[in-house]
């Protein structure tokens, strides 16, 4: 799916993407790229999709409408919270 082969420290995806849906895209991603966060943009909050994603895992959807300050912050969030989570996996077993 992918043809970019560098790392992706974080894909932001519109769940209704023109051409492409963006679930699908997102459920590709993490086959191929598990360990890559996604930030979901959903333009219709109260979509079953949104709605979906916002209740397995809200701190991955950024609701319309919202500030490059808000963009910024949770893409910060999500990736602190990424890297958090890979210092645990490299930490030896006592």
């Amino acid at each position: 799916m992918l043809s970019y082969g560098g790392e992706i420290k974080l894909a932001i995806v519109e769940i209704a993407m023109p051409g492409v849906n963006g679930l699908d895209f997102a459920n590709q991603l993490s086959i191929d790229r598990p360990k890559t966060p996604v930030l979901y943009i959903p333009a219709v909050a109260n979509s079953v999709a949104a709605e979906s994603i916002m209740q397995r895992e809200p701190e991955s959807v950024l609701t319309t409408p919202f500030t490059s300050e808000g963009l910024l912050e949770r893409v910060r969030q999500i990736l602190a919270a990424n890297k958090a989570v890979a210092r645990r996996a490299r930490k030896p077993l006592r």
